[in-house]
């Protein structure tokens, strides 16, 4: 588990949750109306994964969402048409955070938090 990818996904960003039995749900919390989902992906199913994550959020133009995934420095922002490589430091972020603006979400929505493991633990309570 140390070497896979942690990611952060939204349950209302599905519209097919059958995606869940791909990702390995460590733990959930409800925030207000959402609910977040910490996950763990296997790299070696990394790719294949987050092909099945996009074919199971809701189509980009009825409601744009995205995941995010993190492991060391890198940040993998996930729309349901596009990923961004990026990195955990915000001076990085430009294109994702252009194309979510760009689609409707709230700019104070695209900061890619929790996006370390240490952040993950904090915002979930985990150990």
């Amino acid at each position: 588990m140390t070497n896979d990818y942690w990611g952060i996904v939204i349950a209302q960003s599905l519209h097919d949750d059958k995606i869940l039995g791909h990702l390995r749900v460590i733990t959930i919390r409800q925030l207000g109306r959402w609910e977040f989902m910490l996950v763990a992906v296997n790299p070696d199913l990394f790719g294949d994964t987050l092909s099945m994550l996009q074919n199971s959020m809701i189509n980009i133009n009825d409601n744009c969402w995205y995941a995010h995934f993190f492991r060391d420095s890198d940040l993998i922002v996930v729309y349901q048409d596009r990923a961004f490589s990026v990195t955990v430091d915000p001076s990085t972020w430009e294109e994702p955070i252009g194309y979510g603006s760009a689609h409707g979400i709230p700019m104070e929505q695209l900061d890619f938090h929790p996006r370390t493991v240490i952040d993950a633990r904090s915002f979930f309570g985990v150990v």
